[in-house]
Order: structure tokens, then C-alpha cells, then sequence
């Protein structure tokens, strides 16, 4: 398996790393937001630009994000409607907003989503690691998990285009969805070794996920300091707690 350091931090090790995201939308928010991520265990940092409003130029807020979370690895994330997110963007301005940030140096990884148009996700991506700014091409599936056949296709087509993390999250209807996903993340940590990889079950019926990644070879766990940020994440201090309670045993 590949291991990578980004601000010092050791992505590869087989200890799950807890991301915690901010999803302001101003910069009063974002401020109340930072001081509460300063009270919560934090390995690194996603920032939602999707919670933002259109008429706000994230890049003026870059400045207030870098200072409140120090040295932290942050990692710049714009979820589409489509698979989750706050609200639909055109892969013309989804490519220039991520290129605008590589530009200004101020991601220090980037969420690439799979569904983006494949031509404009490869020139993103291409120009990502061109820069040294590690990829995690993402796919989120809100409504089922699907079959194991077609979730398999799914996580080899993605590994194969050798991003550094291949991101897969989908909704649970059963325990044995939750299984399965879980199942299938241990195997491809094991099999598509020149990514990383992150998987989540969503949902309540899905947390057991957030904490077994030593067990799945999931390497980024996400926990709140507020909000969440998508369904079934935990506290980020509790999660620090059951993946240290976990570690020991």
C-alpha cells in the first residue's frame, strides 16, 4: 500500500485519520465554526465550498480558513447536487473553481467527484498531481448500496485511474448492505493496492464504518464539531475515543 505525508501528517499507516468538515455559508459562520473545531480532535480539515452562497468568492475567505486551522491539511471539497451536496455547479465552473484553487496554492488535497464529466475530472485531476496535491476521486450513492457486481466495477474503474484515495460512501437499507460495503472495502485495500482508499456506510444503520477502517483499510474517517456534513457521522472526540478504545484491543 502507498503511503504519502501531507502537513506532516502520514496517510498509508493503517490508523484511520479524522477529517472534520466546515460548512459555512458566511464568514461570521465560518468564524463560530473555527473556534468550534478548535474544541474537537482533528486530523485534517474539509471545507464544504458547496454551503456557500454564489455571491461569495471562497478564495477571499482562504485567508480566514488557513489562519483558524493552522498547519492542519486541508482538504477543498465542492459536492454537487447530484451526489449530495448544497447545490449544482457546471463542470466548466466546477474545473475552474478547483483550477483557480491549485492556482493560489490553497488546497492541499482536492475531492474530485466521479459523476464530474470524465474529460474535465482527468484534466483536474492531472492537474491536481502535477502540482503535488493529492486526488480523492469520490463517489456518493445517497439513495441505495448498489449489488456487489456493479460496486466492484465501480471501485476497480476508479482505482484504475490511480488517484491517491478512491472514495466510496453509499446508503445502507439493510445491515447486510453495511456488510457487504465493508466486506468489499477489505477487499479492495487488499487487491487495488496503489490507491488508498476511504469507505463509509451512510446513515445511523452505517457508523460501525466510521470506526472498523483498521479492520476495512478505510484511511479517513469523518467526524463533526457541529454539524454534520453528511449522515452518520459522529462526534469527532467520541470517534477519537472508539478508535482509540479499538486500537487497544
Amino acid at each position: 500500500m502507498r503511503c504519502f505525508h501531507c502537513r506532516g501528517v502520514c496517510y498509508g499507516d493503517g490508523v484511520p485519520k479524522i477529517c472534520v468538515p466546515l460548512t459555512p455559508t458566511s464568514s461570521e459562520e465560518l468564524a463560530d465554526q473555527l473556534l468550534g473545531l478548535s474544541a474537537a480532535y482533528h486530523d485534517m480539515v474539509e471545507w464544504r465550498l458547496d454551503f456557500l452562497p454564489k455571491a461569495i468568492d471562497p478564495l477571499t475567505l482562504y485567508p480566514q480558513v488557513r489562519n483558524g486551522i493552522g498547519n492542519v491539511p486541508l482538504l477543498i471539497t465542492f459536492r454537487s447536487q447530484r451526489e449530495g451536496g448544497q447545490r449544482e455547479i457546471s463542470a466548466q465552473r466546477y474545473a475552474a473553481l478547483y483550477q483557480r484553487f491549485l492556482a493560489e496554492n490553497a488546497a492541499d488535497l482536492l475531492d474530485l467527484e466521479w459523476t464530474c464529466e470524465p474529460s474535465v475530472r482527468q484534466e483536474i485531476q492531472e492537474n491536481a498531481q502535477a502540482q503535488n496535491v493529492p486526488v480523492i476521486l469520490s463517489y456518493h450513492n445517497f439513495e441505495k448500496t448498489p449489488d456487489d457486481e456493479t460496486l466492484w466495477r465501480l471501485m476497480s474503474d476508479m482505482a484504475s485511474r490511480r488517484p491517491h484515495f478512491v472514495k466510496v460512501a453509499c446508503m445502507p437499507r439493510s445491515p447486510q448492505d453495511v456488510i457487504r460495503l465493508l466486506t468489499l472495502s477489505e477487499e479492495a485495500s487488499r487487491i487495488h493496492t496503489d490507491c488508498l482508499w476511504i469507505t463509509m456506510s451512510m446513515g445511523d444503520l452505517g457508523k460501525i464504518s466510521r470506526v472498523s477502517g483498521c479492520v476495512t483499510g478505510s484511511e479517513i474517517t469523518f467526524g463533526t464539531a457541529g454539524a454534520a456534513s453528511a449522515p452518520g457521522q459522529m462526534d469527532a472526540n467520541l470517534l477519537k475515543q472508539t478508535l482509540d478504545l479499538l486500537k487497544t484491543m
